[in-house]
């Protein structure tokens, strides 16, 4: 069992680097430094173990290197209370496991995105309210993933709703800045967009 938990650790090791190079793509999400899931702690007082939930959350790389040094103390235990711990370690990874799902999701939905900030971005200053729009989608996506799996569950259909609809508007807005562009009518009110990094705070 000793040899399980340490290959099982030494998996979830490989598995946080993998997932925190892939962090760098989600320009949307802070590059995946926002804490997002509680972990696990393991206490020795003399042969009493213990396990407490942590009271903040960690990026989703962070966490499952947690539950991996937990799994190498778990080495060091009692069976009865290895057992408990990996119980409670079940249930810290399935909610990992349902927040990178939540997080693929969401992924998906902004490479959608992405090709319309693309081609807006040389005539952003044209047309504020469609790029203000944009904004507000990303920000949405941003925070339904900042509260979790069961956040964005929520917030998801509503999200593509909004998505869909930009979609839809994205080649007559565009056509319309183009001829902006070309006769100069900039807006009064100008609002910032750059392209994979338009959210703001």
């Amino acid at each position: 069992m000793k040899n399980e938990l340490e290959i099982i650790s030494q998996r979830l090791y490989e598995i946080a680097f993998k997932i925190r190079q892939k962090m760098d793509e989600l320009w949307w999400f802070d590059k995946g430094e926002i804490p997002v899931v509680r972990t696990i702690t393991i206490k020795r007082q003399g042969k009493n173990v213990t396990f407490e939930l942590t009271k903040v959350k960690y990026p989703v790389d962070q966490a499952i290197k947690s539950v991996a040094d937990v799994l190498k103390e778990l080495k060091d235990v009692d069976v009865s209370v290895m057992m408990r711990g990996l119980v409670y370690i079940g249930k810290i990874l399935n909610d990992i496991y349902n927040f990178v799902c939540a997080l693929v999701e969401a992924k998906k939905l902004v490479s959608e995105i992405t090709p319309i900030i693309s081609a807006i971005a040389p005539y952003k200053k044209f047309v504020p309210q469609f790029v203000s729009q944009i904004n507000a989608l990303l920000i949405e996506i941003k925070h339904s993933l900042m509260g979790g799996a069961s956040t964005w569950k929520v917030r998801k259909e509503e999200i593509v709703r909004t998505l869909n609809h930009l979609k839809q508007l994205a080649p007559k807005i565009l056509e319309e800045a183009k001829a902006k562009a070309k006769a100069k009518v900039i807006p009064a009110k100008k609002i910032a967009i750059e392209e994979k990094e338009s959210i703001t705070e």
